[in-house]
């Protein structure tokens, strides 16, 4: 989910994607969200979720661009029953970067992994390689922050699995 500043090239972002999808030959169809002024469902060849695309506004009125698999993902986005900012994994992630830098990525390889596995893509012949190499992983945390005089700091920190 990204926080979208402009509505108008938020909505003209979910058009463009899925006229990019349909001319590579996947299925879009456009999809129906409460307070959504731009929405789109895209059927991959093999995979047993949508892959839906929308730009609408939050619970609190706030305009979001969401990409989400499967329609209760959009949904928990848009009205999540908690924050990320008062999360573990958010905590965790800004004292791994360090400095006072706030996260604004965080990604759980294992869980991740599991995703890909569980909706048959681990199989597939490009990310079947790299799995071996994201086993290994533990999170993905990013984030930045300004240090003033147009200068800013980005950290990204990757974890690595422990072994024997």
């Amino acid at each position: 989910m990204i926080d979208s500043t402009n509505p108008a090239l938020s909505g003209a972002a979910v058009a463009r994607l899925g006229a990019l999808l349909r001319r590579s030959g996947v299925t879009v169809q456009a999809a129906s969200y409460p307070g959504a002024q731009g929405s789109i469902a895209v059927y991959l060849n093999g995979l047993p979720l949508t892959l839906n695309i929308v730009n609408a506004r939050d619970a609190q009125g706030q305009t979001k661009f969401v990409i989400g698999l499967g329609e209760p993902s959009v949904t928990t986005a848009l009205n999540p029953s908690s924050t990320w900012s008062g999360s573990g994994s958010y905590n965790a992630a800004g004292a791994v970067l360090g400095e006072g830098i706030q996260p604004s990525l965080s990604l759980d390889f294992p869980t991740f992994v599991g995703l890909l596995e569980a909706v048959g893509l681990g199989e597939g012949p490009t990310i079947s390689k790299l799995l071996p190499a994201a086993r290994t992983l533990t999170t993905l945390s990013g984030g930045g922050k300004s240090l003033g005089g147009g200068i800013e700091r980005f950290r990204v920190v990757v974890g690595l699995q422990q072994t024997g």
